[in-house]
């Protein structure tokens, strides 16, 4: 490597918090003949009830403004479940369960996105567009049921930003279909999960300079400039 490259990269290590030796250093996907990419493991779901393991943790979960799924369930609040036609009925018929089970006092609203879609990974760009339109849409909506505080929370959508938190709590509702739903993330303590975004939040937050890479071939740099923050 020339002499003004390994500067570089030391001077990168130090920017990052890492040793220069800790740099990766590859012309090709270093694991790519190891470990090739794949999927996790799917559980093969047949029944709702092999998903309320997995809810359970997520019922119990103290709320956390969106970030992940934590409905916070509290016996006599009011809830509004808003599903659609992509999300399957084995993981809404899943949800209808733990609502009971925590007494809670919920409502379901089925919304019609239309065919649901076969996507490849290039299409999330168009669909983010799509989405910055339909997240404005909502927020309006969550001002307005803010106004007539018939709910206490409300669990819906998929991702992105939600209110701050008022009267009536957002929380999330991303599991379309039982794959998403039987994972082993969604039994992970919430202390961990915490405690890792907290990790990252950090780093990222006091970094000059970032260089991220995976086992894939992923391998980007950006300044961290005062004035992102």
């Amino acid at each position: 490597m020339p002499k003004d490259d390994i500067q570089t990269d030391q001077n990168s290590a130090i920017n990052t918090g890492l040793r220069p030796d800790a740099l990766p250093r590859h012309s090709t996907p270093p694991l790519q003949s190891s470990r090739p990419p794949r999927c996790p493991p799917f559980v093969e779901i047949t029944k709702s009830d092999q998903l309320l393991p997995y809810l359970e943790h997520v019922a119990q979960r103290p709320y956390n403004h969106g970030l992940n799924a934590c409905w916070d369930l509290k016996e006599g609040e009011r809830v509004m479940l808003r599903v659609d036609n992509w999300h399957s009925e084995l993981t809404i018929e899943a949800c209808k369960k733990i609502l009971e089970k925590y007494k809670v006092k919920y409502e379901i609203k089925y919304i019609d996105r239309g065919p649901i879609p076969q996507w490849v990974g290039a299409d999330e760009v168009d669909y983010y567009l799509f989405r910055t339109k339909e997240l404005a849409e909502w927020m309006d909506m969550w001002e307005e049921e803010e106004k007539n505080q018939k709910y206490d929370k409300i669990l819906m959508g998929y991702g992105g930003p939600v209110l701050a938190e008022r009267f009536i709590k957002i929380q999330r509702m991303p599991f379309i279909t039982p794959e998403i739903l039987a994972s082993p993330a969604h039994a992970m303590p919430i202390e961990v999960i915490n405690a890792m975004d907290k990790w990252t939040w950090d780093r990222i937050r006091n970094a000059k300079r970032a260089r991220i890479t995976d086992p894939e071939g992923t391998d980007m740099s950006f300044t961290n400039h005062d004035e992102y923050w």
